[in-house]
């Protein structure tokens, strides 16, 4: 099953796989490079199903999923599971959107722990969940408007994190036809 599919800056093929990882194919859709979990090898994907995939604002190409993040620099396919990071927290968890706003933060939402803040330059991360306003903590999409506010929708409806910090919720009492949003 394939979740994710993005082209790199050199024309290639990035795609997920939910159980062989990640294929990357060169424009004429020729293998160049699979990688994967191995829990017998350091420098593998330390995450086992991979869900998502994301060119970041650094060049690399950024992969969620079941063990948390890791980055691929895309020339050498390098991993950098991000060990000794802020964002290793997120190891224990199944990552699923991943969003950059700019070259500073990060948004990650996860399918239980609600969604992450990180600021790159800080080394600091917040996380917003049921108990400071999300109506859900299983989130399928994180986006934002180009006033910097946050959308995060998921199981049970819709939040807006405003640039003040005020969270809106929209469910079926707020018109949504069922309370899920994507």
């Amino acid at each position: 099953e394939v979740k994710s599919i993005i082209i790199d800056g050199n024309g290639r093929i990035w795609a997920t796989t939910l159980d062989n990882g990640i294929v990357v194919m060169d424009k004429n859709k020729k293998l160049l490079k699979q990688l994967q979990y191995d829990e017998n090898k350091k420098n593998s994907l330390k995450i086992r199903k991979v869900t998502s995939l994301q060119r970041g604002p650094d060049g690399y190409i950024w992969a969620t999923g079941n063990g948390g993040i890791s980055r691929i620099n895309p020339v050498t396919f390098a991993i950098d599971n991000l060990e000794g990071s802020p964002l290793a927290v997120l190891d224990s968890f199944l990552t699923t959107p991943l969003l950059f706003i700019d070259n500073e933060n990060i948004w990650v939402g996860t399918d239980g722990q609600g969604v992450f803040h990180f600021n790159i330059a800080s080394k600091k991360i917040r996380k917003y969940s049921t108990e400071n306003g999300l109506v859900s903590n299983r989130l399928f999409a994180v986006n934002a408007d180009k006033n910097g506010n946050i959308y995060m929708a998921g199981r049970g409806g819709l939040n807006i994190l405003f640039t003040n910090g005020k969270i809106k919720t929209f469910t079926e009492n707020e018109g949504l036809l069922i309370n899920r949003a994507e």
